[in-house]
Order: structure tokens, then C-alpha cells, then sequence
């Protein structure tokens, strides 16, 4: 009986350390996690996987890459010890794994896990929104590694999965489709690269409303093509415009989408002062900004 008890003050315990959590009280979180851990170790060991997952995602979003690693694969051992057989279950760890390894630039590491986490939900059979996430993140992960043709595949395969779960017109399908466009832009297919964008501009103004900051990001990048196009005084506009709505929003001056927009302007003013002449594209200083600017925190898996 008490035991059981323990088990319950444990229980309650891990509700208030998720709240914390939900709320960015990171430090509170770690500490309510770890004493659970402590105490798992003795009457729930078997149990100990899923708090450690708990740990790993603490660290990860305070950008602990390194702790959150060892967190992800000792869960990962416990489950292995306790579980062999239920694979499925240790998906969200893999995948969460992968994640902090993708954070700290381990692209490698990060593919395997992916891909490992992949290869378990393709052998359950049917789609889910998980799958859909992976790929995503195996996209992601070879557009860090240069390798856009692949990333292409890999979002194609992903906005499928949406389209057919969530539908055509989703926010997830839409923000798929972004990424998309962006990386059209990279490879210079810059006529595909338009009509995705613009299509993209129009549903999330649609759905998120004309002063959206995601709304603002997606001219930022239509701003790129029309960079690329040498429509300088046409990227100067966009960029201006996404620059209003982030000052509506009041989002800080250390936000993402704030620096990015910024960076641009500053880098179009030697274009906009030639009296009307055209000058070549400086591919460096417009080079693809991270994914991170528009998913500023990837989604961790419970």
C-alpha cells in the first residue's frame, strides 16, 4: 500500500512537472523530473524511460543539446530492456532524439534516427501525422546538408501524407508547401518557386489573417525570388511590408523573422542605389536562412 501511494504522489508529480513544462518554467520542470527519476530507479524502473524522455525534452528546449542526448538514448536503453518487443512504442523517442541531434548539427546521427523511427511506423502500416513530422525533419536534415533534391522528396512525400489526412487547405499541408518554395528558390527554379510562394501567401492570409507574422515571413522569401529576378525595388516593398506587420504584432527585435527581415533590407540597399541600374545577384548575401525562422521550436514528441 505504500508503495502504491508512492506511485501515485509520483504520478501527480509528473502532471504538475508537464504543466511546468507547457508553461517554459524549464528549471522548475527539470526538477520535478529528476526527483521522479530518482525515485522511479527504486519501485518503477521500467517506468524511468518515459521521465527520461520527460529530461530530455527539458534540456532541448533549453538548448542543452548535449544532456538532452544522453537523456533521449539512456530512455531508449531502458525501453530496449524492458520492451523488446514493442518497438512502436520507442518512436517518440527516436524521434526526439533525432531532433536534438539535428540541433546541434549532427545531421548524420539525426538522419539514422529518423529514418529508424520511419522504418518502425512503415511497418505498422496506414499514414499518420507522425510520419508526416519525420519526414518533414528528414527534409529538413538534407537541406542542412546541401542536398535539396533529396529534401524535395522527402516534404513531396510529406505534403502527400497531409493532403490525405488533414486535407489540401490545412495549415500543415500550407506550411509544408513553404518549405517547399523556399527551397525551389535555392535551386533557382525561381518561376515554381513564385507560384508555390504565392499560393502559400494567399492561403495563410486566408487562414491566419493579413497581419500575421507568418504572413509577413512568407513575402520575406517571396522577397528572395524577386531578388534573384533583380525586381530589387519589388523585394524592398515586400520586405518593408513584412516588416509593418512585425512591428503590429510586436514581436522584439531578437525574433527571427525580425532579424531575417532586417538582414534583407540592409542587404538590398546597395541594389536600390544604382539610378535605376541592375546590377548582378549576390546569391551569398540572400543564402537561405534556416527553417528555424519559421519553426521557431520544432515539435518535441511526450
Amino acid at each position: 500500500q505504500s508503495e502504491l501511494h508512492q506511485i501515485d504522489i509520483l504520478n501527480t508529480k509528473s502532471n504538475i512537472g508537464f504543466a511546468y513544462f507547457k508553461m517554459g518554467q524549464y528549471d522548475d520542470a527539470l526538477t520535478i523530473f529528476q526527483e521522479i527519476h530518482a525515485a522511479q530507479k527504486t519501485i518503477e524502473k521500467h517506468k524511468t524511460a518515459g521521465t527520461l524522455n520527460r529530461i530530455g525534452n527539458v534540456y532541448l528546449m533549453k538548448a542543452n543539446y548535449k544532456d538532452a542526448v544522453k537523456c533521449y538514448q539512456n530512455a531508449l536503453t531502458v525501453k530496449n530492456e524492458y520492451r523488446q518487443n514493442h518497438a512502436e512504442d520507442a518512436t517518440g523517442i527516436m524521434y526526439n532524439l533525432g531532433l536534438a541531434f539535428y540541433k546541434e548539427g549532427s545531421y548524420g546521427k539525426s538522419l539514422e534516427q529518423f529514418q529508424n523511427c520511419l522504418a518502425v511506423k512503415n511497418s505498422s502500416g496506414g499514414y499518420n501525422e507522425d510520419e508526416a513530422n519525420t519526414l518533414s525533419m528528414m527534409a529538413k536534415v538534407h537541406v542542412k546538408m546541401g542536398r535539396y533534391a533529396e529534401a524535395l522528396k522527402y516534404f513531396e512525400q510529406a505534403l502527400d501524407i497531409r493532403k490525405k489526412i488533414l486535407g489540401d487547405e490545412h495549415i500543415k499541408t500550407i506550411h509544408t508547401m513553404h518549405h517547399m518554395g523556399c527551397i525551389r528558390c535555392e535551386i533557382k527554379e525561381l518561376r515554381k518557386a513564385d507560384e508555390i510562394l504565392q499560393y502559400v501567401l494567399k492561403k495563410k492570409t486566408e487562414i491566419l489573417g493579413g497581419n500575421a507574422p507568418d504572413v509577413g515571413k512568407v513575402m520575406i522569401d517571396i522577397a528572395r525570388v524577386e531578388f534573384f529576378k533583380k525586381n530589387y525595388i519589388q523585394a524592398n516593398v515586400l520586405c518593408q511590408n513584412a516588416s509593418q506587420i512585425f512591428e503590429k504584432a510586436l514581436l522584439p527585435d531578437i525574433h527571427p523573422y525580425v532579424e531575417e527581415v532586417n538582414s534583407r533590407m540592409q542587404k538590398l540597399q546597395p541594389y536600390l542605389n544604382l539610378d535605376g541600374g541592375r546590377r548582378d545577384s549576390d546569391s551569398d548575401s540572400w543564402s537561405l536562412h534556416s527553417f528555424e525562422s519559421q519553426d521557431k521550436a520544432e515539435q518535441i514528441q511526450k
